[in-house]
């Protein structure tokens, strides 16, 4: 009888959110770059346009979830990266940072920042929840 060993997909980058006592945490393969559009050297534009990145982060995270994390809050998108990950020099992601409004609060504490990674392609990867370990050190990558 023969077994089939299936290799681990190579991680190109993890990014984790904590918030709440929960850890949201997303990551990206190898394989996930390589299906998604490269960015070219010779192009002057990356294959997916900020705002449409904007787009596709704003529906997960306010459709799927942030609307989960905490209902009744609103969040807003403070800012756009672009960052080089993976293999090849040609593979790029944008990560969308929100933070939640807090109308004409004066806060005395930093905001959480909810960092949502986005391929050249639009899709974002789902991120995985579990509860977090004592001593979460907030956003990663």
């Amino acid at each position: 009888m023969a077994s089939t060993l299936q290799a681990e997909p190579a991680v190109a980058m993890r990014l984790l959110n904590t918030y709440q006592q929960k850890e949201y945490q997303f990551v990206i393969t190898q394989a996930d770059l390589d299906r998604s559009p490269a960015w070219e050297e010779n192009q002057d534009a990356a294959p997916l346009a900020p705002r449409a990145a904007v787009e596709s982060a704003r529906r997960y995270a306010m459709d799927d979830l942030l609307r989960k994390v905490r209902p009744s809050q609103q969040w807003l998108m403070r800012r756009i990266t672009i960052e080089h990950v993976g293999g090849r020099e040609n593979q790029w992601i944008y990560i969308i940072d929100f933070i939640p409004e807090q109308g004409d609060a004066v806060l005395l504490t930093a905001l959480p920042v909810f960092r949502i990674p986005v391929l050249m392609d639009g899709t974002v990867p789902r991120a995985n929840v579990t509860l977090a370990r004592s001593g979460g050190r907030g956003n990663q990558k």
